[in-house]
């Protein structure tokens, strides 16, 4: 091993101070305090490399195999309750150019001893909290590095004197952009601006800025005790600690002084039913890019990357370099650049570089360059910091710049029992994770494909993307008359894509936080679902546990859907309880649910309370409470004539829906549109004959813009009545030969809504039966349409002028396209 530095050897350096402490404050992804970092550990070889990071995290061995950054260390906590699991996470990132793994790599190199000194992620969260129930865990898991937010005087005249407005940019100002900036330089710059951060926060009075300023000294304080307690070990050797620049100061303060109360205190228990732990998870540069939304990211990773891997002459040249390789992309894409576009971009880069004092271009340079030399049309104000650049160019320069690059373990890796888990089970069942997409076709008749079929599911619910779901048990076409789908044939095959990679383990890695196998996590997910949902949320949690074969779960669900049905008064909100529990019924048989009578009993409940709802139906507005009941209503007619469960209850829906229908629009207050779809709705209760469908019209639409939504409302409903009955369209057909183009107008909206539910097969008979005329005969010729040629003229110029805008956004179309 090799031998760290005594004291004597570097008392003299400025970098140490008289307690022997190097304070290093970084940016957590940051190149230029990654090079200070890996200067600092070679010159002064320090005892103990302290890392602000999670200091219940004792692994740090781990993070020295040969991974391939990025990849994150994940922490998280997890509590059982008789009603749910309350779980959460966080994830400590790392890429290539952070400065806290070569501070761990490399002090490892020296022999030095490593230790990560934060306060523990599940404590912050009961600092913060005043408890851990739900947690600030998200889709992508808590942000542990949060982007501080100032706007006192520190950093406003620091953004005005440099010129820029965001954190990120004034970083960059002052320590990314000159590549020969030395290592006392960059600590000078680094903790005044660590310090001025810190002091515009403590000035805020504000509830958040005081809830912030508490977890921050609870974790200062944390930090110092453990600085003290790593002196202790090492009396005489250099103590490097790297922690974020805000927190810099306020350590150095702590250190200068004798232990306060609350480093003595040591940080707030965890309570006994509070399980933790970690894990390594590979990550990505999409996701460290904080401009796809990743909280504890960084801007353009990928650049970052370059400028920390460039060194010499192509460290100046890195933004030259990204440029040349945006215009290539470019132009593979399409994209007609010149040569001369490029020299005007170019120029314009290297005129705001010398403008802004800038030691070689950087992206912002070449950003803000493109913008105003090759981006033609107007684009909004931040399109230079925004995610979405606000044009297909910058589009284009933002990917190149954020990266691709995906993270990978090394093998040796400790991984949790959920994930090893994963690659037994599926290889058990013949469907090994490989790096090959493999298709498999699972016959639900089988008890083996089913079983396989519950494990694919169930890694659904994880959100773990092991498989893919191509094709699943199916029956008559959902769309077509209700009577084809009672009885139907039912195909019992599900075909699925089943591959592994980086991107499965991360995932499997992340579903670990739920329980230590897969059917406790997958319980745990559900339960979670259930007890923050609403009827529709609880009623898809069923499907799921019904779909990864967990009978127990499946009762207790059941339980809750009932209480919450009864408790519902919109029939709109018994949508999609409806839809999951008729095909639980109609696919019973392949879900290996046929003895479970407690479900039909759920599927009459649901059903009748729909019932009920229609009997008691309000006044329906226009636009969304008609647009929603037409769905509801197409949803429980479907219900009530497909189920076995429920074909006693079609006479008492029949009723319900004509004495609504024979209140008219005056009494029962129903916009023209919930008039439409309660008609339909008539129709296919009562099996009304074709023939006596044209004697009915859209009685309750008063104006040709009623008109327009009364049909929408009845083909939202019983759309394939097209193909059965087109001669409910023959009053629409003579009504539009007596508008006026005004009148027109009004209905056209409503008219396309109305058509665009239609099937092409319905189209095609709709227009048929319209071309054929009244009673079979040609169909009464309309007016010939007289345009002016120089209005023509006008409309084709407006056609090429649009046309053209379209191929500057997506380049030219390919030969033989039609316009």
């Amino acid at each position: 091993m090799a031998e760290v530095g005594s004291m004597a050897e570097v008392r003299s350096t400025t970098e140490v101070d008289e307690q022997g402490i190097c304070w290093v404050p970084v940016r957590h992804h940051s190149p230029a305090a990654t090079r200070a970092v890996r200067d600092l550990v070679a010159r002064l070889r320090p005892a103990a490399v302290l890392v602000e990071g999670p200091s219940d995290y004792t692994r740090l061995d781990q993070l020295l195999l040969a991974h391939e950054p990025p990849v994150s260390l994940m922490t998280w906590f997890r509590r059982e309750t008789p009603e749910r699991t309350e779980v959460a996470y966080a994830l400590y990132p790392f890429a290539v150019f952070s400065p806290e793994w070569h501070a761990i790599r490399d002090g490892a190199g020296v022999g030095a001893d490593m230790r990560f000194v934060d306060l523990p992620w599940h404590a912050q969260v009961l600092v913060e909290e005043g408890g851990y129930d739900g947690g600030p865990a998200t889709a992508e898991g808590a942000a542990l590095h949060r982007t501080d937010e100032v706007s006192a005087s520190f950093f406003d005249g620091l953004a005005a004197y440099t010129g820029r407005r965001e954190m990120s940019a004034v970083w960059d100002e002052l320590a990314e952009i000159d590549p020969g900036l030395g290592t006392a330089t960059y600590l000078r710059r680094a903790a005044l601006l660590g310090a001025g951060i810190r002091a515009d926060g403590d000035a805020r009075r504000d509830d958040r800025a005081l809830a912030e300023r508490a977890l921050d000294e609870a974790r200062e304080a944390h930090m110092a005790a453990e600085v003290r307690r790593a002196r202790a070990d090492h009396p005489d050797g250099v103590l490097l600690v790297v922690t974020g620049a805000a927190h810099t100061a306020a350590l150095q303060e702590r250190l200068a002084a004798a232990p306060r109360a609350d480093e003595l205190a040591g940080p707030p228990p965890t309570p006994d039913d509070l399980e933790t732990g970690h894990a390594l998870v590979p990550t990505s540069y999409p996701a460290l890019d904080e401009q796809r939304g990743y909280l504890a990211g960084q801007p353009s990773p990928g650049y970052y990357d370059r400028a920390h891997r460039a060194t010499g002459e192509d460290a100046h040249a890195l933004t030259d370099t990204v440029l040349a390789e945006a215009v290539a992309a470019l132009r593979d894409a399409g994209v007609a650049l010149s040569a001369a576009d490029l020299i005007a971009a170019r120029a314009a880069m290297l005129g705001l570089a010398t403008l802004r004092g800038h030691a070689r271009p950087w992206r912002d340079d070449l950003v803000d360059a493109l913008t105003s030399t090759l981006v033609k049309d107007t684009v909004a104000p931040d399109a230079a910091t925004s995610a979405d650049g606000g044009h297909p160019l910058l589009n284009r320069v933002r990917e190149l710049m954020r990266g691709d690059a995906v993270g990978r373990l090394a093998p040796g890796t400790d991984l949790p029992p959920l994930v090893l888990e994963v690659e037994a089970r599926c290889a058990a069942l013949g469907m090994p994770l490989e790096p090959q997409t493999t298709a498999h076709v699972l016959d639900l008749e089988d008890d083996a494909d089913r079983a396989r079929a519950q494990l694919l599911q169930r890694l659904r619910v994880l959100d773990v993307p092991a498989a893919r779901l191509v094709r699943d048990v199916r029956g008559a076409d959902p769309q077509g008359p209700i009577g084809a789908q009672v009885g139907a044939r039912v195909d019992s095959t599900q075909e699925w894509r089943v591959r592994g990679g980086t991107t499965v383990t991360a995932r499997a890695v992340l579903a670990s936080r739920w329980g230590a196998s897969i059917e406790q996590a997958v319980l745990a997910v559900l339960g979670r679902r259930a007890a923050e949902g609403d009827v529709a949320a609880l009623t898809g949690a069923l499907l799921d546990a019904v779909l990864c074969g967990l009978p127990d779960l499946t009762g207790r669900l059941r339980e809750q859907v009932e209480v919450g049905t009864l408790a519902l008064d919109r029939l709109p909100e018994l949508v999609e309880p409806l839809a999951v529990l008729l095909r639980l019924h109609r696919f019973d048989r392949w879900y290996g649910t046929t003895d479970r009578a407690d479900l039909g009993a759920l599927v009459r409940l649901v059903g009748l309370r729909g019932v009920e709802l229609v009997e008691r139906l309000g006044p329906q507005g226009p636009g969304g409470p008609s647009e929603q009941l037409a769905v509801a209503l197409r949803r429980l007619v479907d219900a009530v004539v497909a189920s076995p469960a429920l074909r006693d209850l079609e006479p008492r829906l029949a009723a319900a829906v004509a004495e609504q229908l024979a209140r008219g629009s005056t009494r029962s207050g129903h916009a023209p549109e919930a008039l439409g779809a309660l008609t339909g709705a008539r129709w296919l209760l009562a099996s009304v004959a074709p023939r006596d469908l044209a004697a009915v019209g859209p009685e309750g639409a008063p104006d040709p813009a009623g008109t327009g939504e009364w049909y929408a409302g009845l083909l939202a409903v019983a759309g394939h009545l097209a193909l059965a009955a087109p001669e409910i369209f023959d009053p629409l057909d003579a009504a539009l030969r007596t508008w006026s183009p005004d009148d027109f107008r009004r209905a056209l909206p409503d008219l396309r809504r109305a058509a665009t539910s239609l099937l092409p097969r319905e189209r095609r008979a709709l227009l048929a039966h319209l071309a054929a005329g009244p009673g079979g005969g040609p169909s009464p010729a309309g007016p010939d349409l007289d345009v002016p040629e120089e209005e023509l003229a006008t409309l084709l110029t407006r056609e090429d002028a649009l046309w053209a805008l379209v191929e500057e956004h997506t380049g030219p179309l390919r030969a033989g396209t039609a316009r």
